[in-house]
């Protein structure tokens, strides 16, 4: 608050708690007590080390630190690793702390917050953001020194549709997001100005109490003392039920996109035919509930019913009880993942039949053969708890480079050409459990999710070639699996 106006000063958002102060009044130690604390950091052989600054990178003296656990990280062997709160505009001193720490292996995904891309949730949270070209400009960057990055958004802003909601997920992943796309429903905290019943009562807010919502948490019989938070389930702009289809397209845009199960489907699905990700996902959805007889698909989503149910009626637990897991609090997208993983072959061919038809909806034309082929780079790229689907594969198109290029964020057109790509089995696992828990879980903080891979070009198409029958994936009736017929 302004003391001579008496005026909130735009930035202070509603829902958080680090406000005007973390802006306004900044305490500084000297240079001296920093090298003491890190020297105590090795002696005591700290692990992770989490630095409780709101704008971290902002000053030029985080440089400072960064400089100090780097050097220290790699001549002593601690910390391990560095978790910041960024600051929000991230910038060029960001770009150069993150980089410095990144030297060392220390760096977690450095944020691009947004919150929401909906100008009027923007001005009901009094926020202002980043401008998306600048922040595709250091996403090149982070992606060029194989850094990784994630955005923010949330759900339930007052202001905030579905349409809109689903036009901010597309932006980020136009605008370059293709690491992690946290999004989380608002809970309300004490103080805020989202607490304050004129501010409840003039967006019509309705909330849920439920037990605190932490990640891979102790589970709650565990807990000798449960913790409770307040969630908005509804608002004057987002009816209960548009909350639930949020929530559906967040499972979908974690899960399958950012997790990668469907990853390099979905680029080319945007930069090939021109189809917006997000009209997919809405696809996608809306066709694993009207066939059931797509049964894995028809699982998770009956996985994700029973997780909206219970999030609703304030215990909002996955059911994971038919996989191996360590017994955590895990994230619906996870379980999802993990679930698929173990059935490939299965799941790749329900998902072919899904995008034949979501092409044929758009009225886009693929060829059936390129489409295999872009299904047997999918499936041999995404790491698997069982290792890579293939190691040698050949294709008529230039899929591996148009594919790189897109994850450089430095698109190129795909074109007829012969190509061998040979994927390395760089992530290994012994068992389900293990992969779940250092490939998936801890993989989130910064590992990539999908193989690495060499190509060569065999130059203009003259003919098929093939390392074996199987790796053009021309058709799903490779995997000698029954292929759902899906009809309108």
């Amino acid at each position: 608050m302004d003391l001579q106006s008496g005026v909130r000063k735009i930035g202070a958002e509603p829902f958080c708690y680090w406000g005007d102060k973390s802006r306004s009044v900044k305490a500084r130690v000297g240079l001296d007590r920093l090298e003491l604390e890190m020297d105590w950091f090795v002696r005591n052989k700290i692990d992770l080390l989490y630095i409780a600054d709101s704008n971290f990178g902002w000053l030029e003296r985080n440089k400072v630190t960064a400089k100090g656990l780097a050097q220290r990280a790699l001549t002593q062997g601690y910390p391990k690793k560095v978790m910041l709160t960024w600051a929000k505009n991230a910038n060029d001193k960001v770009f150069e702390a993150a980089q410095i720490l990144n030297t060392a292996g220390l760096c977690y995904p450095i944020t691009m917050s947004y919150q929401s891309l909906d100008e009027v949730a923007l001005r009901n949270i009094l926020r202002s953001n980043i401008a998306l070209t600048r922040t595709k400009e250091l996403r090149k960057k982070y992606v060029a020194n194989n850094m990784s990055s994630y955005t923010d958004l949330l759900i339930g802003i007052p202001g905030e549709t579905f349409k809109s909601f689903v036009n901010g997920i597309e932006d980020v992943i136009s605008y370059g997001e293709h690491d992690q796309i946290q999004i989380y429903p608002i809970r309300i905290l004490p103080n805020t100005d989202m607490a304050r019943p004129e501010y409840i009562a003039q967006h019509q807010i309705k909330t849920v109490w439920v037990p605190l919502l932490t990640k891979h948490g102790a589970m709650a019989e565990n807990d000798p003392v449960q913790e409770m938070e307040e969630i908005i389930i509804e608002t004057a702009t987002m009816p209960c039920d548009e909350w639930r289809r949020m929530i559906e397209i967040t499972w979908f845009t974690q899960s399958f996109f950012c997790l990668k199960s469907a990853y390099f489907v979905c680029l080319f699905l945007n930069l090939h035919l021109g189809a917006r990700i997000m009209d997919f996902a809405i696809f996608f959805l809306e066709r694993i509930r009207k066939h059931p007889t797509l049964e894995l698909l028809s699982r998770e989503i009956q996985r994700v019913d029973k997780f909206l149910e219970r999030f609703l009626d304030g215990s909002p637990e996955v059911d994971a009880s038919d996989l191996e897991l360590p017994a955590v609090k895990w994230p619906i997208e996870e379980v999802t993942f993990i679930a698929l993983a173990t059935s490939r072959e299965k799941f790749y061919c329900e998902l072919y039949a899904i995008v034949d038809e979501f092409i044929a909806s758009q009225d886009k034309k693929c060829e059936p053969e390129l489409l295999g082929q872009v299904f047997a780079y999918q499936r041999a790229k995404v790491v698997n708890p069982t290792g890579p689907y293939e190691t040698e594969l050949s294709f008529d198109w230039n899929l591996p480079e148009f594919f790189e290029a897109a994850t450089m964020l430095e698109p190129v057109s795909l074109v007829q050409t012969q190509m061998k790509m040979h994927v390395v089995q760089n992530f290994t696992y012994s068992t389900l459990h293990e992969f779940a828990r250092f490939h998936v879980w801890y993989g989130r903080q910064g590992k990539p999710f999908y193989y690495k891979s060499s190509y060569e070009s065999l130059g203009e198409k003259g003919g098929i070639a093939r390392s074996s029958g199987e790796l053009a994936f021309s058709a799903p009736s490779v995997l000698n699996i029954a292929v759902p017929t899906i009809s309108t």
